[in-house]
């Protein structure tokens, strides 16, 4: 089974036959050549990962089931139960094979972005006081929402790399992953945004902060 933006394939009528088979992203490489010298790679990133599920279904709304298998959202795999994939459905679903036999086998293919993101990563954690975070299922770094509670100025840092927030005025919201702080209050912040490394993280900060509350969406390479 799969669950696709909270809703279950088991409760829409869908047998999922084959599931897709768990898989890391590819390092998209370019190769740089210098004169005279050794050729060197350069990593550009990593490539979508297309993961396609084979199905036949049993229900009796078609409607209501091509209405659920369109656009993004989150899907869960059922062989991979702890983690999501930031995913949309990248074919069409053959409508007319469906009609003439309900057995018929078709394929949901979620083309998703490279990483995993675990379940427990989307949980906020408070915290007072300098502190460790770890989650030992993270494979690569993370990249974090961090909400600053305090006023004045505050340097935060995390295992030696730090940056600094002004003027919080009550709480300040640092998002990672879209590069964005709250409030279009992005002149507030200096430095790099924040990342969480695989294994311990340690957390600490200077200044008058009252509570921080990170949510770390934990990432994984599978």
């Amino acid at each position: 089974m799969f669950k696709f933006n909270n809703i279950s394939s088991e409760d829409m009528g869908l047998v999922v036959r084959e599931l897709p088979p768990i898989s890391s992203p590819e390092e998209t490489l370019n190769k740089l050549d210098i004169p005279g010298g050794v050729p060197i790679l350069q990593n550009w990133g990593h490539g979508l990962l297309e993961k396609p599920c084979t199905c036949h279904y049993e229900g009796n709304n078609l409607d209501k089931l091509l209405q659920w298998l369109r656009g993004s959202g989150k899907v869960i795999f059922g062989n991979l139960k702890d983690r999501y994939y930031k995913s949309y459905i990248g074919n069409k679903i053959p409508l007319e094979q469906i009609l003439r036999n309900k057995l018929y086998k078709f394929p949901v293919i979620f083309t998703c972005k490279p990483f995993g993101y675990l379940l427990d990563g989307g949980i906020p954690i408070t915290i007072t006081k300098q502190t460790k975070l770890n989650n030992v299922k993270c494979t690569y770094k993370s990249l974090p929402t961090i909400t600053i509670k305090g006023t004045g100025s505050a340097t935060f840092i995390i295992n030696n790399r730090s940056f600094k927030v002004t003027n919080i005025n009550g709480e300040i919201t640092i998002n990672s992953e879209k590069e964005s702080v709250s409030n279009d209050r992005g002149e507030y912040m200096e430095g790099e945004f924040p990342y969480l490394d695989p294994g311990e993280n340690n957390i600490s900060w200077t200044g008058s902060v009252t509570e921080v509350i990170i949510t770390p969406y934990w990432r994984t390479w599978i």
